[in-house]
């Protein structure tokens, strides 16, 4: 899901979208999801279960351990010029 809204503070417009990413086939989403030119804008913010970690660090529970693909996602949010947020005091949801 997606919205453009116009931010005053900015004065530009801001594509927000709202990503509930698979855990199956996530490889396969992501691909076509960067494939496409709404990845290339610069005032892109995207949020949502991206069912993806980037580091053991966002993981928690007795049984967290590092995502595989973690090296995969840290690739695509270099290549397309994506900042990472940093939340204070994680936690599931």
């Amino acid at each position: 899901m997606g919205i453009e809204v116009y931010s005053l503070e900015l004065c530009t417009n801001m594509l927000i979208l709202n990503i509930y990413g698979p855990y199956q086939g996530r490889v396969h989403l992501w691909n076509n999801l960067c494939s496409k030119s709404l990845m290339d804008n610069p005032n892109l913010m995207i949020g949502g279960d991206l069912n993806f970690s980037l580091g053991i660090i966002e993981t928690w529970g007795p049984y967290a351990r590092e995502d595989p693909l973690s090296n995969f996602f840290i690739k695509i949010i270099r290549e397309k010029k994506l900042l990472d947020i940093n939340l204070l005091k994680l936690r599931p949801t």
